[in-house]
């Protein structure tokens, strides 16, 4: 009953007259190529996976992190890998990142990004069957990068990736631009496991509603904590008050085995349940 539910090559540059600042434009320019040249790496792989995998739609998010946030260096590494997946003249189509944010936008209420921490809202927006979601994490001079491909409908993982590549100015810049701060990451997000349900009763089916036949699908926002218990339980798509209280208690009484972060220790995480509520 209950199922826990973003290409700057080749740039044209002036010529320079002196030895002294032609060796400086040289040394700044290092990091943005060996960040292309990882980046067509990936690209590569991905690409490979995803046609032996049959896909026919791919929708990549924005990139999370550092840590629990977006930052416009997800966003355009975003951007850089979903423009070259669709170069990549392969037979999937990719979806339109540009479009799909501008819708994130214009909606109620109104988001400026998505990532694999929170897919969620995205998945309305775009019919693909194939996400491509991606991490950054810094250490010292380098950032580090894990890609995870999987199947929205079933959550199956189709590949995992990781990359490496310097750090600049420029992309410091970008790591402090943060465009959305996440409270909890996603169950199942790229570096965290899904919790996973110990005791999970079925909530009850208020009498009102079972002699007025009513039938239909509750859809909850959970953060499962460090103790296997569920906080900060809020009703995402509604049914009707009675129905919607009982699947509140419901979630209230589950034990979890809570999830298990990057670090090996336990994580709390922010997961949808769906809660279906049958006659037969």
């Amino acid at each position: 009953m209950t199922k826990p539910t973003e290409k700057s090559r080749g740039t044209n540059r002036r010529y320079c007259f002196s030895a002294a600042v032609l060796a400086i434009v040289f040394c700044v320019s290092v990091p943005s190529y060996a960040q292309q040249a990882q980046i067509d790496s990936l690209v590569t792989q991905i690409a490979g996976a995803l046609k032996k995998a049959h896909a026919k739609k791919v929708v990549v998010l924005d990139f999370s992190g550092p840590g629990l946030e977006v930052t416009q260096l997800g966003r355009n590494l975003a951007d850089q890998f979903s423009e070259a997946l669709a170069e990549s003249r392969s037979k999937f189509v990719v979806a339109d990142r540009t479009q799909f944010l501008q819708a994130l936008s214009a909606a109620k209420p109104p988001m400026v990004a998505s990532s694999d921490l929170n897919p969620g809202p995205v998945m309305k927006l775009v019919r693909a069957d194939t996400e491509v979601l991606g991490h950054l994490e810094t250490d010292g001079n380098n950032i580090s990068l894990a890609i995870e491909v999987g199947r929205v409908k079933n959550g199956k993982t189709v590949g995992k990736f990781t990359g490496e590549f310097p750090q600049s100015t420029e992309t410091e810049s970008q790591s402090a631009a943060v465009l959305r701060k996440i409270d909890y990451p996603g169950g199942g997000a790229i570096g965290y496991t899904v919790p996973t349900c110990i005791r999970c009763p079925n909530p009850q089916y208020p009498e009102a509603a079972f002699h007025a036949r009513v039938q239909g699908t509750i859809v909850l926002s959970v953060v499962i904590e460090t103790d296997g218990r569920a906080y900060d339980i809020t009703v995402q798509k509604h049914l009707r008050p009675d129905l919607d209280s009982s699947a509140v208690k419901a979630i209230e009484a589950y034990i979890f085995r809570p999830a298990i972060g990057p670090n090996g220790k336990p994580a709390a995480v922010r997961m949808l349940f769906e809660i279906n509520f049958r006659l037969y």
